[in-house]
């Protein structure tokens, strides 16, 4: 969230200084890098769910063994959500609230509560878990969706 907060300032100078070659850049850069960073985050809660989970509930024993698994499930979530949190926030930099708010909407409301209510019907207490990948997916497709049908118009 920081660097799309950082970045925001930038793409909208470009934006406005009639630079469609380096909002290009900037959008080519940051989407590589937010993917880059997504791995990692990705990786090293998966490597240190264990290690996370001892810390806080290591009194109990199968508590820590839910908590992991719930910690190696959600983490999943950060492959996509800094590509979603930028998205919206690139469109606010590019002067366009209205599709921030409906990225930021649907990603943070509505397709969650559909997830949450859904995704635990189908796959149980992991469900609970996934909801939030869920929405973050179906959230992806939309940031993709928007950052294509806008590309003609702000040149990037």
């Amino acid at each position: 969230m920081g660097y799309s907060v950082g970045t925001a300032p930038i793409i909208g100078y470009h934006y406005g200084a009639n630079n469609p070659k380096e909002l290009k850049n900037l959008l080519k850069r940051s989407l590589i890098l937010l993917s880059i960073t997504s791995v990692v985050m990705t990786g090293l809660a998966e490597v240190t769910a264990t290690l996370q989970a001892k810390i806080f509930v290591g009194y109990d024993k199968e508590l820590m063994k839910f908590t992991a698994n719930a910690i190696r499930l959600f983490s999943l979530s950060y492959l996509i959500s800094a590509i979603n949190i930028f998205t919206s926030s690139f469109f606010t930099a590019l002067n366009n609230g209205v599709v921030s708010a409906i990225l930021s909407f649907l990603r943070t409301f509505a397709f969650l509560v559909v997830a949450i209510l859904v995704a635990p019907v189908v796959l149980g207490i992991n469900g609970i878990w996934l909801a939030v990948v869920f929405a973050e997916v179906l959230s992806l497709g939309v940031s993709i969706f928007f950052l294509l049908i806008n590309k003609k118009k702000y040149h990037y």
